[in-house]
């Protein structure tokens, strides 16, 4: 609530993430970054928890689950009734971007809505992804690394102190070798731009004006129809109660 400490600290409480981003050296010190924004800001590739096991619920197992897409649904990036929202969307990242002082923003951000494309394309739709049958996929982490080699799943899930797993859920089975392909196959520069844009506006919420309204342009008028932002008590009421809710669940 101290918005004059907010204002004077700018972008400067992403400066330890975004400097881990930059020395991540491979694909492989990226991917265990991502394992990491498990328990801070940033999103992964692929979203990962423990949870109970459907099918054995006495037990518990590690879930991994298809992520990576800014916008809501897969079908924002693919059909062609949400062009205006993905033109807008990638305009919000090259803002992002710039707030962070992130170089060439504008050209990175075309990379990154190019990367999320090519992601959304190889994620299932939102009604298989509803299916308990379909997404009950139990498998080990040597059989996911082999059938999906182009993610360093091990690497992952030591960055989220899940590396002791043996054996996982994988909900997106069949997707989760295509989007490690993509992963493989996009530039480290780019995969960098989308993991600075993540670790900012996870963020975003908490950080200095800026910020947030250039969320709420993109996140409450373009997407959501919302006409005003919420006073900052309101926000910081919203927040606690949503980590309460976490905790709860």
């Amino acid at each position: 609530m101290d918005e004059a400490a907010v204002a004077a600290k700018g972008a400067s409480p992403l400066a330890p993430d975004l400097a881990a981003i930059r020395a991540a050296g491979d694909r492989a010190a990226l991917a265990v970054f991502m394992g990491r924004t498990n328990a801070g800001f940033g999103r992964s590739l692929f979203n990962v928890a423990v949870s109970v096991d459907v099918k054995t619920p006495t037990a518990y197992i590690v879930t991994i689950s298809q992520g990576g897409l800014g916008m809501p649904d897969r079908d924002y990036y693919l059909d062609p009734k949400f062009a205006a929202k993905k033109t807008a969307y990638q305009a919000y990242v090259a803002r992002m971007l710039e707030l962070t002082g992130w170089p060439d923003a504008a050209a990175r951000a075309a990379d990154v809505v190019a990367f999320e494309t090519a992601v959304a394309q190889a994620s299932w739709p939102r009604a298989d992804r509803r299916d308990p049958d379909k997404t009950y996929n139990p498998t080990s982490v040597d059989a996911l690394a082999a059938a999906a080699p182009g993610f360093d799943w091990r690497g992952f899930l030591r960055g989220a102190d899940l590396g002791e797993a043996t054996r996982v859920n994988v909900r997106e089975n069949t997707a989760a070798p295509k989007i490690a392909a993509v992963y493989a196959q996009t530039s480290l520069d780019t995969l960098k731009a989308w993991a600075a844009f993540q670790v900012a506006d996870d963020a975003a919420n908490v950080l200095s004006d800026p910020f947030v309204q250039a969320q709420f342009d993109f996140r409450g008028k373009t997407l959501s129809g919302t006409p005003e932002l919420k006073a900052r008590w309101k926000r910081a009421g919203d927040l606690i109660g949503s980590l309460d809710q976490g905790m709860g669940d």
